[in-house]
């Protein structure tokens, strides 16, 4: 059964889950759509990721400047995102983005950090934003 929208995970459910695979490293929730980033006047066309602390982790996926996002964040619901490497290129090119404001789907958020490139099954990663 599809659960809607209204239903979440909650951490119990992500504790039960992982009670429930014992071959399991880790148990992360996420959720994924489209998404327009804007710097001033220079925009590009990715995937958004909402992710959980532990994702980059999970995926073996190195940041390359700034941080990862923490429990932290995530707690205080903080308006943080860290960006793939090609976001950067497209938007920031020679300049740092970690500390800068963007836009994501029309909604402000402060880079806190740069992904390495990654390729997983020949999709590229660089055009991920969480």
């Amino acid at each position: 059964m599809r659960r809607s929208w209204v239903d979440r995970l909650k951490e119990e459910d992500l504790i039960a889950i992982y009670s429930e695979c014992p071959n399991g490293r880790r148990v992360l929730p996420f959720v994924g759509g489209g998404a327009q980033v804007r710097f001033r006047k220079a925009a590009s066309d990715g995937q958004l990721f909402g992710i959980a602390p532990g994702y980059d982790q999970a995926m073996d996926w190195k940041v390359a400047q700034g941080r990862f996002v923490s429990y932290r964040d995530s707690q205080d619901w903080r308006k943080v995102c860290v960006l793939g490497a090609k976001f950067k290129e497209d938007l920031f090119t020679r300049e740092d983005p970690v500390g800068r404001e963007i836009k994501i789907n029309g909604m402000r958020y402060t880079v806190i950090g740069v992904m390495e490139p990654k390729q997983m099954f020949g999709d590229d990663w660089g055009y991920r934003s969480m």
